[in-house]
């Protein structure tokens, strides 16, 4: 296969360099060196660098200057520059492993001052679920001299510090090496290098002294349906095109500034099918920089092409250029490129004639000389902020044009596979380039309809239910129906004839272990009379074995006539297959309407496909004209939900990730983090809102903030969520604007109760509004978006709609006194024209509260009713020391910190296990060491490791276990996993066991800790000024009444009213008619509870 991409000397395929292994510095020049602009060079910022390999004794490989993304098929080489991981920014590494064992490795070039001396500093770790891995070695070289190296197993960051003082004065190449050992075993090599920087005390360098941007009105930016994936530009420019013998401009002209686009045409036999492209800006009152853009674009051929005439014209503010290619069998087959600008976006569409093109990669920016990567929660494209141009840049390529099979995003790059008799689609392709001086007018338009169920879902809590009997489910509805708890939408997922991820399509009739059609049909009544929206889970895009009518025609096949793997069934070992996509709807139709008909559904939850990229279960048989075409995706997919949402006459809600892609489409997703933020990073998650409040939000209410296990799955508490995260995770629905969500924790009261009161005045009041400004606080100072991700601080924002809704939000530590409230970190508060609600700290204590016009909600978080577990026991363990004393063994002592006996009768169970990718539960137990404890300390001891033993990284665990009946594990205090166990830290076995070491537990707080902070410890009143309490009450106003529900309800606890805000009445009627009469008590009155279930007094 032939290859042509711009710059050759430089292109993202790679560059051999004959080299010797010792480093080279003279072959690493042209790379330009980082020159310090203060007291940090941030190289995890650095834009100009160059990433490669080297495999056994062959020649080092070398990608282009810049170039961000690297998957190599050929050796298995992966490398990912400027990517946040576990809270820190950095570069991820996996050494070649097809065709030889090796090295990866970035080079830096930095130009280091005389003084002061520098200092190298960063961390190091292997990613979640590389616990089979036997490690990875980590080097740093400086020009042609390690200066470090050390192998690390561990999946927690390992700090590092190396002294260049040796450097000073000098520019030195770095170069950030990662290897697979001495034993040359790759497997689950995932490396991560994290928060790299050379640190230089008291350096000063001149600020930038770039201008101030024009402000922005934010409600141009607001997703359009409009035709185009292009992003949409705040200020309306002049666009005007030129076009000489080799040379085109593409111009804009704004209040905001000045851009053009510089086109060289392809001219030379050997010229790059795309020619060369320069990007001017001027932004309005400052000063001119210039910038290439898509260097790197490249084609794949199937076979040899010539090129043989060019020509290009201007038509329609279009430059159109054709370039025409020989064949090998004499044919010519002609590439067609045209370029536009819409706004400040460049859009250049190409096309080919012949279908002899199997891969199309989109080149880069830059490379510039540093690159911020700007944080953008639920958008897949890579977004940076450019200091040395102040320019934020952007690209993709939009599959809305394309006819590829794939797509891989990271690397913006497209794949022509063939389909089942070896013919490929036509090349189609469409790239944005987007450089601009907000960040948001470089985030892609989603050009998609609007839901028409946004106000309807704002005014929902969503209940997300797995596992249980139809019964005990309907039995929880009637408690919530008690509980006042009616505007829930509630989606039962696991109900399918023959069970969850079993036997599908087939749904129906529901599973007889869960009760069955009759069960089902009381789960739907309960439901439905207690004003709930209702809809069950249904899945057309796995197709099961063991499906009753299954049959090969409605499986996608990939190019070799193959089934495509969907879903594997762990519990039932049942490997699906992916549906083809045209079947989706056909199949949709055997079942959906019958469970519509069956259970009056007003709702429905379809797995998957709203997760999915369009490239998902492509089908590539060539008897469809859109064999190996991802617009056969697109397009089924789409009528999937429109089917889906006529069937079940209610909003469609799906599972979510990539949702994006999707929005409109359907109804609303449980917005989990995965694109563009990591999955299961929730608790590290900036408030970066603007992305989802100015593109999706505008178009489907999605909600939640995803699956507690996808949002923080390695929490150090071992149980359900603290109050504390859960706090985190509400504050962040209230400002990316999703609606309440309760999954693992649905069925308890007290959350339920929470949510439902909290979230719903606020978003039933955002559902459909529009944003008017984003803020962020800076230093103490309001600022915009722009300088916020300049400063890449995303801590505490405040979001303004259309109708004067107002939320502030602080995910800082520092607690923040705003409006007359303080705000802990994870609270926020929502203020509007008829709505004042919050999580704040009133009276020393964290607090929830929510007035409108005709309801008021208090909840003093009572420790009586709101603590989730009793205190562990005051007994911490930890490894107190610990040596290799020999191959295969080692020698540890532990330290019990005791503030009260160990109970008689205990055992010490020590536990040495396999890891899991996910989640925090240990895997399987590889070996023991259990004994009885002493305190304070306990040991030595020496074990051996089993002869059976392999390398790898076990987690090291700890706990008491009580014998004799009743007995069991005890709850004592430290980082838990899931199982009452403490974690104590990482045993590291390599080379065959001569090689052991110890990685302890990160520095978290301990699970007692958790359990305790934003709870009412000492159970005091609190004043939330028309009410006092020390529980949680909510008032409604019904007609001339007020209404009044408490929890909790069968005890007694002090509730007060403020007279002057809500007058006394003569008498409170319970709902069995019972009369209580009220008492004054200064500017307070009060009565009695007596357990009931409803109070009502006159207004």
């Amino acid at each position: 296969m032939t290859r042509q991409q711009l710059f050759p000397a430089i292109v993202a395929s790679l560059i051999l360099v004959t080299c010797c292994a010792a480093w080279a510095v003279d072959d690493d020049e042209q790379i330009p060196a980082i020159a310090p602009s203060g007291p940090v060079i941030d190289l995890e910022q650095v834009g100009a660098y160059r990433l490669g390999y080297q495999m056994d004794d062959k020649p080092r490989a070398l990608y282009a200057i810049g170039l961000d993304r690297v998957s190599d098929k050929d050796t298995g080489v992966s490398i990912r520059t400027s990517d946040r991981y576990d809270g820190k920014t950095g570069c991820f590494m996996h050494p070649p492993y097809r065709g030889g064992h090796g090295a990866t490795f970035q080079i830096i070039r930095v130009k280091l001052p005389a003084e002061p001396a520098a200092t190298l500093r960063g961390s190091m770790r292997l990613a979640d679920g590389a616990g089979s891995s036997d490690g990875v070695t980590f080097r740093v070289f400086m020009d042609d001299e390690k200066i470090f190296e050390q192998h690390v197993a561990a999946q927690s960051w390992q700090d590092f510090a190396v002294d260049l003082s040796s450097a000073a004065g000098r520019t030195v190449a770095l170069r950030f090496e990662a290897s697979p050992g001495p034993k040359n075993n790759t497997a689950f090599d995932w490396t991560w290098w994290g928060d790299r920087r050379i640190e230089l005390p008291g350096y000063t360098a001149p600020a930038p002294d770039w201008k101030t941007p024009p402000s922005i009105d934010l409600t141009k930016l607001a997703s359009k349906e409009n035709g185009s994936w292009a992003p949409l530009s705040a200020f309306k420019g002049k666009l005007s095109t030129e076009i000489g013998r080799d040379t085109a401009v593409l111009k804009y002209k704004g209040a905001d500034g000045q851009m053009a686009y510089h086109w060289k045409r392809p001219v030379e036999p050997n010229d790059p099918p795309l020619g060369k492209w320069v990007m001017h800006a001027k932004m309005k009152g400052d000063r001119e920089v210039e910038l290439p853009l898509m260097r790197g674009t490249g084609i794949e051929w199937t076979q040899p092409v010539t090129p043989i005439g060019s020509s290009w014209q201007q038509h329609d503010g279009r430059i159109i250029f054709h370039r025409a290619y020989q064949l090998a069998d004499g044919s010519v087959a002609t590439l067609t490129t045209q370029a536009k600008l819409q706004g400040k976006a460049l859009v250049v569409e190409v096309r080919c004639d012949q279908p002899i093109v199997s891969q199309f990669w989109m080149g880069q920016w830059g490379p510039p000389a540093r690159r911020q990567s700007v944080p953008t929660p639920y958008y897949q494209h890579l977004v940076y902020y450019l200091p040395d141009t102040n320019l934020f840049v952007s690209r993709y390529l939009d599959f809305s044009a394309s006819q590829a099979a794939r797509y891989d995003n990271e690397y913006v790059q497209a794949y022509y596979q063939p389909r089942t008799d070896g013919t490929r689609q036509l090349l189609n392709e469409r790239m944005i380039s987007a450089a601009a001086w907000h960040p948001i007018e470089v985030m892609a338009n989603l050009p998609n309809p609007t839901s028409p169920w946004r106000k309807e879902l704002g005014n929902r809590l969503v209940l997300d239910i797995w596992g249980g009997k139809f019964d005990g489910i309907a039995e929880q509805f009637d408690e919530f129906n008690d509980y006042g708890l009616n505007d829930c939408a509630a989606i039962i997922h696991s109900w399918q004839h023959h069970g969850y991820d079993n036997g599908l399509p087939t749904h129906m009739p529901p599973n007889p272990g869960a009760g069955g059609d009759e069960g089902m049909q009381k789960l739907a009544k309960a439901a439905l009379d207690a004003g709930f929206l209702f809809g069950l889970h249904e899945n057309y895009v796995d197709y099961y074995p063991n499906y009753e009518h299954f049959t090969e025609d409605e499986i996608a096949f990939n190019s070799e006539g193959e089934r495509i793997k969907a879903w594997f069934n762990s519990g039932t070992g049942i490997q699906s297959f992916a549906v083809k996509p045209g079947k989706m709807v056909p199949l949709a139709r055997t079942q959906s309407p019958r469970i519509h008909a069956a259970y009056n559904t007003n709702m429905m939850f379809h797995d998957v496909a709203s997760c999915v990229p369009p490239w998902f279960h492509v089908d590539h048989r060539a008897d469809s004209e859109l064999g190996a075409s991802m617009q056969q995706t697109i397009a089924a997919h789409r009528d999937l939900f429109a089917f889906e949402s006529k069937t079940h006459e209610g909003p469609v809600l799906g599972e979510g990730n990539r949702h994006w892609l999707w929005t409109g489409y359907l109804d609303g997703v449980e917005a989990q983090f995965g694109t563009g933020w990591p999955h299961s990073g929730g608790m590290t998650a900036p408030l970066a809102v603007d992305f989802n409040l100015l593109r999706i939000a505008p178009l489907q209410l999605n909600h939640g903030q995803g699956y507690f296990s996808r949002w923080w799955d390695h929490g150090p508490w071992g149980g359900q969520l603290p109050y504390v995260a859960l706090d985190q995770y509400r504050m962040q629905e209230i400002a990316f604007g999703h609606a309440g969500f309760l999954n693992a924790n649905w069925r308890i009261l007290r959350d339920a109760w929470l949510e439902y009161h909290l979230t719903r005045p606020v978003t039933s009041r955002r559902a459909t509004a529009t944003v008017t400004d984003i803020a962020y606080q800076v230093d103490g100072a309001w600022v915009n978006t722009t300088a916020a991700a300049k400063a890449d601080d995303y801590n505490r924002v405040h979001i303004t709609y259309d109708n004067k809704l107002s939320i502030i939000a602080n995910n800082a530590d520092a607690e923040w006194d705003v409006d007359g409230l303080t705000l802990p970190q994870f609270g926020w508060v929502a203020r509007g024209k008829d709505v004042l609600a919050y999580t704040a700290r009133r009276d020393g204590v964290v607090v929830d509260y929510a007035r409108t016009p005709d309801t008021i909600f208090v909840n003093a978080r009572p420790a009586t009713d709101w603590r989730q577990e009793e205190p562990p026991l005051a007994i911490t363990p930890s490894v107190k020391s610990f040596e290799q004393i020999g191959e295969r063994k080692f020698r540890v002592s532990y330290h019990w910190q005791a503030d009260q006996p160990i109970p008689d009768n205990t055992v010490a169970f020590v536990h040495f296990c396999e890891p899991r990718r996910h989640g925090n539960r240990p895997g399987r137990i590889q070996f023991q060491q259990d004994h009885t404890p002493n305190a304070p300390t306990d040991g030595p001891y020496e074990i051996t490791l089993p002869d059976d033993l392999e390398d790898g990284v076990y987690l090291w665990e700890t706990g008491l276990f009580q014998r004799g009946k009743g007995g069991g594990r005890l709850p004592i205090d430290g980082y838990h996993d899931e199982g009452n166990a403490i974690r104590l830290g990482v045993l590291n076995v390599r080379d065959s066991g001569k090689a052991i070491s110890y990685t302890p537990i990160p520095d978290l707080p301990p699970r007692s800790s958790w359990y305790t902070r934003h709870i009412n410890l000492d159970n005091r009143i609190v004043d939330f000024g028309p009410i006092r309490t020390d529980a949680s009450v909510f008032l409604q106003r019904q007609g001339k009444q007020w209404t009044m529900r408490t929890l909790p309800r069968e005890r007694a606890f002090t509730v007060q009213f403020r007279t002057a805000e809500l007058p006394m009445p003569k008498t409170v009627t319970t709902d069995t008619g019972q009369t209580i009469r009220p008492t004054p008590d200064g500017d307070w009155w009060s009565f009695p509870l007596v357990g009931a279930k409803l109070y009502s007094w006159p207004r």
